[in-house]
């Protein structure tokens, strides 16, 4: 995944604020999607035997990847 670093302006006008908390946002929002779709790709590789191991069924795996993202991003 490719990062990309933006030397900041000054952020006291209102217009410039509004477009680096929208960035912000954006960018919390694809880190929180990426653990999200990780995790569910992740657990849905497995087959159904090696699920029931570990007490899963397929229909957890969307609230397993949901409490995923809660505890990486609190």
């Amino acid at each position: 995944m490719a990062h990309i670093a933006i030397a900041a302006p000054a952020r006291g006008t209102t217009l410039t604020s509004a477009i680096y908390r929208a960035l912000d946002a954006f960018r919390d929002y694809r880190a929180r999607r990426t653990v999200f779709l990780r995790t569910i790709t992740e657990l849905d590789g497995l087959n159904d035997r090696m699920l029931t191991d570990l007490g899963i069924s397929r229909a957890d795996i969307p609230e397993i990847a949901r409490q995923e993202v809660q505890r990486v991003f609190g």
